[in-house]
């Protein structure tokens, strides 16, 4: 009797054993196993990332390597050290350089709120209309800051009113989203376009009424807008303005012969 309970203890100890030696055999049980093996990863060597950059719409082609002078030209133009910029475009700096992430000389000119660094990178030969950092274009960039004197100057220079950013905007649908109402105002005496739709499907004059910007949504008005304008879907501004409850404006677009339809003009 003590034999077979010594058998029958050495049996379940053989079975104890030989079923978790089983769950980690290599091979059959890989869900089981503690050290699961990851997949190597590859990541794109640098060269590739740049060609896939130049590939982009709406970019200039990207420098592997910015000069060191070209670097601080971009710096001397974001700070407006009008002697420095001066300096380094005697030395041979490029105007129209461009940095990994986008950033241009004139497009730091602008940003600087300095009209003189600006005019200093124009006359240098910075072109008016070179796109840089997010795809914005010096006009861009000076409607979405409200920059008169490099929205004048930027004009005058030749710039293009209808070139969009990456975010879908042109420099009318920039100042009108900023409120910039001077800004927008150059750029309808310009002739910049009313019409274009940004990236939600607003045109200009439903940005304005949307937002209760009622001096710009005038502007727009007094410059051809019509006050029965749609949005991409078939929606007029007249809606948006009632939608979003601001009162002078859909007050403004009903005296230019808004026509309300089937909508409740009606404020609590």
């Amino acid at each position: 009797m003590k034999t077979l309970v010594v058998s029958l203890t050495w049996l379940c100890s053989c079975l104890l054993i030989a079923i978790p030696a089983r769950a980690y055999e290599p091979g059959q049980h890989e869900w089981f196993a503690p050290f699961r093996k990851v997949p190597e990863q590859r990541y794109l060597p640098l060269e590739e990332i740049f060609d896939a950059i130049e590939r982009t719409p709406h970019d200039w082609p990207v420098p592997r390597e910015l000069p060191a002078m070209d670097a601080r030209l971009i710096s001397a133009a974001r700070a407006g050290e009008l002697n420095r910029i001066t300096e380094l475009l005697a030395k041979g700096a490029n105007p129209n350089a461009r940095a990994l992430l986008g950033d241009r000389p004139i497009g730091a000119a602008v940003e600087s709120g300095n009209p003189e660094a600006l005019r200093l990178l124009l006359d240098a030969g910075a072109r008016p209309d070179v796109l840089g950092r997010q795809g914005y274009s010096p006009l861009g960039l000076a409607a979405l800051h409200g920059n008169l004197a490099a929205t004048r100057m930027l004009l005058k220079a030749g710039a293009q009113t209808e070139l969009r950013s990456r975010s879908g905007n042109t420099p009318l649908l920039d100042a009108v989203r900023a409120n910039k109402l001077e800004v927008a105002r150059l750029l309808t005496a310009a002739g910049a376009d009313l019409r274009p739709f940004n990236r939600m499907g607003f045109p200009a004059v439903t940005v304005a009424a949307e937002a209760g910007y009622v001096d710009v949504l005038r502007l727009l008005l007094d410059a051809g807008g019509d006050p029965d304008t749609l949005d991409r879907d078939g929606k007029p501004a007249l809606f948006w303005a009632v939608a979003k409850r601001q009162r002078d404006c859909a007050e403004l677009l009903l005296s230019r012969g808004a026509e309300s339809g089937a909508i409740s003009v009606e404020f609590f």
